[in-house]
């Protein structure tokens, strides 16, 4: 029983610690409004069903948003 609360818990650390990354790498400051969001890339949806338990806990803890692909108005030329 010790072993595996021990394997859940080096999960849940590895599993912010991933979060954590994604959330500096793909954070972008919305010119419009001012507000950061992580915004999830389009090719790699599987990153958006991975990450998004965390993107709710972080969202409720400081406000940071997230979406996926960037924001219409920011892909005009």
């Amino acid at each position: 029983m010790k072993r595996l609360l021990t394997l859940v818990l080096i999960a849940l650390v590895a599993y912010a610690a991933g979060y954590a990354y994604v959330r500096t790498a793909w954070a972008q400051k919305r010119a419009l409004d001012g507000v950061t969001y992580v915004v999830y890339p389009t090719d790699r949806m599987w990153s958006y069903y991975l990450w998004r338990p965390a993107a709710y806990v972080d969202a409720m803890a400081t406000g940071m948003a997230s979406h996926i692909g960037p924001h219409p108005e920011e892909t005009k030329p």
